[in-house]
């Protein structure tokens, strides 16, 4: 199922989730359950700034909203089709308030989804769901969540200090630099390198590969099967990459490997906070052609990869590298994570945050049918593959760049996909 297209360019880094419910949600509604958790003025004034040049950027929120956070579209047919382009086109910014904005749809039949839309500058995936769970639980009147908002601010002087301990930090650093160029280093395979065209303006678009809760079960069954164990993660991400390779195989391209950068949350397991800022770092994958022969040896190599990368503290080294880059402009850290790949950072973004929206089974009164994210997709690479879990039914959202797919192209991605998680395939067959 296609959800619909952004307009051209899409704003990069315009994250969504959507909530689609079982009866109708009103703006009012929501409106008051916002202004129970207390944050509705930060929600429609926050912006970012740096207090001084070379600083770490800060959040502040002014006395009053700037702008209309809560907005209302009648669907005139369909039935959590498609969304409208009004809502997949909605600018958010991290410079410019509101950089939150909740799209109510509501659709003949009665149902409601409810789109939340954010700058991933502010919040990463993990923070989505926690808010939306607050608001849905403060709304109802079940009392306060044990949740925090943000993290301790650090003070002006803890920040100037920061920069004399770039020394001493640097060499642990260095760990998650040497890692990443020796797993993405180049050639690799994407599907931007045969398709973009210089000059060319594209949309962005979304397609929903769901599977109900008898296949998720299969595929859990499956992922015992294939070796993962209880490693889901990796068991999504070497089917995505086998089904991704029989695309790049089909348009008849040189082979490369592939590669994958995967957030994780940084959080304690459990915690509802802080709910705002960026709590990600990240592992690298690599999977070599030879690599992806079989499902079991693909498993085993990324399972390799990431048990190899834990032990060597790869994830805390990059959480400290982004530090350091957080007193200077992007565009620097950007050219540092291009380099040792030419600037073609990876083959596809891939996450699974894992059991999306667990304890939300209705919201503010209205039964939960489904729970999406909608991840950004940036060029390069230009597709972006999130997992959804929720209620024991799986959901595959594909986000890709519009034409860099054919028709074609897209059903083969989507039917791999299917019998890869399945594992109904085996290319050695």
């Amino acid at each position: 199922m296609e959800l619909g297209t952004a307009s051209p360019k899409p704003p990069a880094n315009i994250c969504r989730i959507v909530l689609h419910l079982d009866g109708y949600l009103s703006a009012g509604s929501l409106m008051e359950a916002v202004r129970k958790t207390g944050i509705e003025n930060w929600l429609a004034s926050a912006k970012w700034y740096r207090p001084i040049p070379f600083f770490i950027p800060r959040w502040k929120a002014g006395e009053g909203g700037n702008g209309t956070i809560i907005h209302e579209n009648r669907i005139s047919e369909g039935d959590r089709g498609k969304l409208p382009l009004s809502v997949l086109s909605r600018k958010v910014s991290p410079f410019t308030p509101p950089a939150f904005a909740f799209d109510l749809l509501h659709y003949p039949s009665g149902k409601t989804s409810l789109v939340l839309t954010w700058h991933h500058a502010l919040m990463d995936a993990r923070g989505a769901e926690m808010l939306t769970t607050l608001i849905g639980v403060t709304g109802n009147g079940k009392g306060p969540v044990h949740s925090f908002f943000f993290d301790r601010p650090a003070t002006l002087k803890e920040d100037a200090s920061s920069w004399l301990r770039i020394p001493s930090r640097s060499c642990f650093a260095r760990k998650a630099i040497h890692t990443a160029a020796r797993y993405c280093r180049a050639p690799i395979a994407a599907i931007g390198t045969a398709k973009s065209k210089s000059g060319e303006d594209h949309g962005q678009v979304y397609r929903v590969i769901s599977f109900d809760s008898e296949d998720a079960a299969l595929i859990d069954e499956a992922c015992i099967s294939a070796g993962a164990g209880f490693r889901i993660s990796i068991y999504f991400l070497a089917a995505t990459i086998r089904a991704f390779d029989k695309v790049i195989s089909a348009r008849g391209c040189k082979p490369s490997a592939y590669v994958v950068p995967v957030p994780i949350d940084t959080r304690k397991r459990g915690s509802m906070g802080p709910v705002f800022g960026n709590h990600i770092t990240f592992l690298f994958f690599r999977a070599e052609q030879e690599d992806i022969s079989s499902m079991n040896r693909l498993v085993t190599v990324l399972g390799k990869q990431m048990m190899e990368q834990i032990r060597g503290m790869t994830p805390e080294s990059f959480t400290t590298t982004m530090e350091l880059f957080r007193n200077l402009p992007m565009g620097i850290f950007a050219l540092q994570a291009a380099g040792p790949t030419k600037g073609q950072i990876a083959s596809f973004f891939f996450s699974f945050p894992g059991d999306t929206c667990h304890d939300l089974d209705s919201f503010l009164g209205v039964p939960v049918l489904e729970v999406l994210h909608l991840p950004p997709v940036s060029v390069p690479p230009g597709l972006s593959v999130i997992f959804n879990k929720h209620r024991g039914m799986l959901s595959v959202v594909l986000s890709f760049v519009e034409g860099w797919f054919d028709p074609d192209e897209l059903n083969l991605l989507e039917s791999s996909i299917r019998k890869e998680l399945l594992h109904e395939t085996s290319r050695l067959d």
